[in-house]
């Protein structure tokens, strides 16, 4: 191309669309390098194997937004080399110090750089364990599977070499350039990999080996390409690269081998956790190609891994101007002994420079997670890392050294000014002093040209003094801040997708001017300017505000309407107090409850600058910041509660659809696996120490008083406040919290006996054939008792009988006595009412209802005292009121069928549903619930009590397993169904396949819950 700048016009691109046209006779888009040559003499642009016609289109609707109608050409071709520098940046390239300008130059060093990094990619695509599982076959004896995915594509290639290698009973190579010179190795590569012809469609490939003794190194590595032309693989190499050792294009020839013909098998054997053979994450990747785009070194081939020793997160700390002392970090080659322990504190000094200098967010994050390779915690640190990059990246300070250079200030005045700059009057490339000083010296005088007022001296923007800040500010705020005034221009170019008026609001926002801002929101009643806009970094006004802590303009940007999508987030990460102060305050009066609307705009509205699982709360807690997180609780504002695992309402469903992964994590973190030994061991020490806060109890005074004890705001036991007896809250309290430790403490034990025995302690003593007669006494003449009681509860008897122990046996005896007035009623059972429509009640049916009304005013004493929560806990008050009710309904029944029927007749002439035959079948069903009360009372016993509960345990373990069994079951009939979906019905096959598939499953079943045995019988499931 010509030195001077070619530019087309619009006319001279119709015309060379038109010729296109007529010379791609095929309609492909392309052309041949000579017909280019002829479409293009005229305006001399060679470009062979350009879409011709896509160029042309864009370079038309480009010229569309021109003044002129003219395009510099050149500008296009520039852009399109950005892309490519862009495209080449994101899939993990090398692409510092590289601009457009040198590959258009075309630089030898950078060019093919580039080149060689883009071929290495695409070749060592395929070359990881998570794409080619084949790759297993390369362990060694005694190596994991995760050590052989730390290797690196290069370090996999040559081990695959030496796997063929030693299978042709070869030597090893060490490397691809002074161990495969003489070609010998390539020899029995590929003699190893070619197809040998075992598959039906795989034709044999025979390799020559006539050219491997030939002395001439030369011709050993033109035969042995000639064989590897036979395989389709001769590319990247020549006989004289192969002879010189070139390790590169060797590399590429190798990845190249094994890309066409690996020759690897899966091993058969399945005892490697195929888990660990995941593919890394697109999150991962993106992670792993920013990091390898800014030239680290090492090369990042697995993300955790290669992090493992913190050296890269150093360089990078360095790549954001996050001071690193080099002196402190520990460098390889790490010892044999202690070189874990030497990463470790790498991490350590890591996660300690993110915290205090870097400012980033790491709760709960230590070095030793970073070195084991914690993804989540550790794809938490890389994230801020590359924020923090790409913040630095689009904005300049005034201690910027760049600016020595006025290159910085020359683009700004000329995307403020287009052609007020004139490119052969700057120089960009090795600046000498001189050069600099000529830069600046242009730059102010440009500035100046478009009607700046700029006081800097040239030396000022050199050397970068703390006064050059005044050539800015001076302009700023020198000069009333209009339209068309170009310092707002300057500083609205960190706003590119604002109007000139928001432009001009934002900079008056950012100065903190608050009486142009108030003038300027005040001119806005027509609605003109966005007042909600944001900058190019996501800022709107609020948080330009909270940032440069004008707490004057927050009120008043507030008061105008001016919203933010996470203004009081961004105000608690700041910990500006005055901000959270005014937005709480300002906060419309609403109920605790966010909307549905609100959640799900939180979720899908990208302008939030927190994840959605950050709370006020959480983030306040994670700053440590006392005072915001008082002002947050005094609000109301508290931790939202997380839905049920399975949760499908419309909240959940959003969340799980935005990110599923960090919704999980909520339900993980409810269950706080990673502080599982920490909370497990935390409330063991509670449950030490209250008991031994109970043993530090000097006497029955102290004891009393600490197990008596309630708060304000806890529910009190009335009976004891009425009856003026004691509550025993906390012991209660220690039940309903299965606090073993402190209900068996010694002290409390012998408390217990003597509320236990009360006026009856002398019963203990006694001996045993004593202690049951005693138990005969009061069984026999309970209801003697009882009426004493009832007669005069205040007297010493009365005070006996009102003790525990007593009470419980006159109730025991009394329901024993209830139980023997049921088996009486089927005794005394009249036949010659059986015919009897609707027989009358008995004395015994009068007796059984006595006892019935007695037991139903039990229950509803508990129940008032208790509480409906407390009483349907414990499950003998569900049976009771279960068994009362069935009662009831008998007795109910009875009288019904009494009063209406009055004829005899034959039994099965009676309905089915009638009131006598329903009240039989409720009684019967009733009676057997009282026998099955007696349950309750084996607690009292030591014998057993235990045994109950084992009973009791057993019985849940073996309910969850079958609820796994049918869960499982389930899903695999589920399955089943989708695979044979596409069948109008099911073969004798499939019924086989199930059978044999539901057989397996179930002895598998058998052995884990124990029974191994064969005397189970088969089962099979009902459809």
């Amino acid at each position: 191309m010509e030195n001077n700048i070619t530019t087309i016009s619009r006319e001279e691109l119709e015309e060379l669309r038109e010729a296109f046209s007529k010379i791609d006779i095929d309609n492909s888009g392309y052309v041949s390098d000579y017909e280019l040559q002829d479409l293009f003499k005229e305006a001399s642009l060679p470009l062979p194997g350009y879409k011709v016609r896509e160029i042309v289109e864009k370079i038309i609707a480009v010229t569309d937004s021109n003044k002129d109608g003219r395009i510099n050409f050149e500008e296009f071709v520039s852009e399109n080399l950005n892309l490519a520098l862009n495209s080449a940046s994101a899939i993990g390239c090398t692409v510092v110090n590289i601009g457009s300008q040198d590959l258009q130059e075309g630089k030898p060093h950078l060019v093919l750089g580039l080149l060689w990094q883009i071929i290495k990619v695409g070749l060592f695509a395929d070359i990881e364990l998570s794409r080619n599982e084949a790759l297993i076959a390369l362990l060694n004896e005694g190596e994991e599977l995760d050590q052989l995915m730390k290797l690196s594509p290069e370090e996999l290639l040559l081990r695959w070499v030496n796997y063929h290698l030693a299978n042709a009973g070869w030597q090893k190579i060490n490397n691809f350039s002074q161990d495969i010179k003489d070609s010998r190795a390539y020899y029995h590569l590929l003699n190893q990999i070619a197809p040998k012809g075992d598959d039906l469609d795989e034709l044999p490939i025979k390799i020559d080996f006539s050219g491997f003794h030939d002395k001439n190194d030369l011709r050993r590595a033109e035969c042995m390409l000639q064989q590897a032309d036979k395989l389709g693989c001769r590319q990247f190499v020549t006989p004289a690269d192969v002879v010189a050792g070139n390790p590169k294009l060797n590399l590429a020839f190798v990845a190249n081998l094994f890309n066409t013909y690996p020759a690897l098998h899966k091993p058969d054997n399945s005892s490697y956790d195929l888990n660990l053979l995941e593919g890394e994450s697109k999150e991962e990747r993106t992670f792993r190609n920013w990091m390898n785009s800014l030239g680290v070194s090492p090369y990042v081939n697995h993300l955790y891994s290669d992090l493992s020793d913190a050296l890269i997160i150093f360089q990078l700390y360095d790549m954001t101007r996050v001071p690193v002392d080099w002196n402190h970090v520990n460098k390889p080659p790490y010892p044999s002994l202690g070189g874990n322990m030497k990463k470790i504190e790498n991490c350590n000094y890591a996660v300690e420079l993110g915290k205090t200098k870097a400012k980033f967010s790491l709760v709960g994050i230590a070095g030793h997670d970073l070195n084991e390779g914690n993804p989540t915690l550790t794809l938490a640190l890389v994230w801020q890392l590359m924020r923090r990059q790409i913040k630095a990246s689009v904005q300049f300070t005034q201690q910027d050294k760049s600016i020595s250079t006025s290159l910085p200030v020359l683009d700004l005045i000329d995307a403020i000014a287009p052609k007020a700059v004139r490119p052969e009057m700057v120089k960009r490339e090795d600046l000498s002093d001189q050069d600099k000083l000529n830069n600046a010296k242009y730059a102010i005088s440009v500035a100046r040209k478009i009607g700046a007022r700029i006081y800097a001296l040239p030396d000022d923007l050199v050397e970068v003094k703390p006064k050059m800040s005044h050539w800015s500010r001076a302009a700023f705020q020198s000069c009333p801040i209009t339209l068309n005034c170009p310092e707002v221009v300057i500083l609205a170019l960190f706003f590119e997708s604002l109007t000139p008026v928001e432009a001009n609001d934002s900079l008056a926002i950012d100065l903190g001017d608050y009486y142009m801002v108030k003038k300027l929101l005040e001119e806005n009643s027509s609605g003109e300017m966005n007042i909600n806009c944001v900058d190019v970094l996501g800022r709107n006004a609020v948080t330009i505000t909270i940032e440069n802590e004008n707490l004057d303009i927050l009120q008043l940007l507030l008061d105008h309407g001016c919203q933010s999508s996470d203004a009081l987030l961004v105000a608690i990460d700041s910990e500006v107090v005055g901000a959270v102060d005014i937005l709480l305050n300002h906060r419309p009066k609403r109920s605790s409850r966010p909307t549905i609307v609100k959640l799900m705009e939180r979720i899908q509205n990208p302008e939030y600058s927190t994840t959605m699982d950050v709370a006020p709360v959480i983030l306040a807690a994670h700053r440590n910041n006392y005072e915001i997180l008082t002002m947050l609780l005094k609000q109301d504002i508290s931790l939202p509660k997380p839905h049920a695992v399975g949760c499908e309402c419309t909240l959940c469903t959003a969340k799980n659809k935005k990110d599923s992964l960090r919704h999980s994590s909520v339900i993980e973190c409810t269950a706080s696996v990673s502080f599982r030994n920490d909370y497990e061991e935390l409330a063991q020490q509670c449950k030490t120490f209250a008991k031994d806060l109970l043993a530090q109890a000097r006497n029955s005074r102290e004891l009393e008083v600490i197990l008596n004890h309630t708060s304000s705001d806890e529910h009190v036991d009335k009976r004891g406040l009425l009856e003026e007896r004691m509550n025993l809250s906390r012991l209660k309290l220690a039940i309903k919290y299965n606090q073993k430790e402190f209900v068996a403490q010694s002290n409390c034990q012998q408390f217990l006996n003597t509320v236990w025995f009360g006026q009856m302690a002398g019963y203990r003593r006694k001996h045993t054939c004593k202690k049951i007669l005693t138990v005969l006494m009061v069984g026999i003449f309970w209801p003697v008792l009882s009426l004493c009681y009832l007669l005069a509860p205040k007297s010493r008897v009365g005070r006996i009988i009102h003790t525990p122990f007593m009470k419980f046996i006159i109730h025991g005896a009394s329901y024993f006595t209830f139980l023997l007035l049921l088996n009486l009623y089927s005794l005394v059972y009249n036949e010659n009412k059986k015919n009897t429509m609707g027989p009358a009640l008995e004395r015994i049916d009068y007796l059984l209802i006595i006892w019935l009304i007695g037991m139903v005013w039990s229950d509803v004493k508990r129940l008032w005292y208790d509480g409906l929560e407390d009483f349907l806990e414990e499950s003998r008050n569900q049976l009771s009121f279960v068994m009362n009710s069935l009662y009831l309904a008998t007795f109910a029944l009875k009288v019904v069928a009494h009063n209406k029927f009055h004829d005899y007749a034959e039994r099965k002439d009676w309905d089915a549903f009638h009131p006598t035959l329903v009240a039989e079948g409720l009684f019967a069903f009733a009676n057997v619930l009282s026998y099955l009360r007696l349950f309750f009372m084996y607690t009292t016993s030591s014998i057993l009590g235990p045994l109950q509960e084992w009973r009791n345990l057993k019985q849940k373990r073996d309910e969850n397993y079958q609820k796994v069994m049918c869960c499982l079951v389930h899903r695999y009939l589920t399955s089943m169904r989708q695979k044979m979906q596409s069948t109008d019905q099911a073969t004798v096959e499939n019924l086989n396949e199930l059978r044999q598939d539901l057989s397996k499953f179930r002895n598998e079943m058998r052995d884990l819950l124990g029974f191994r045995t064969s005397k189970y019988a088969m089962f099979y499931p009902r459809n």
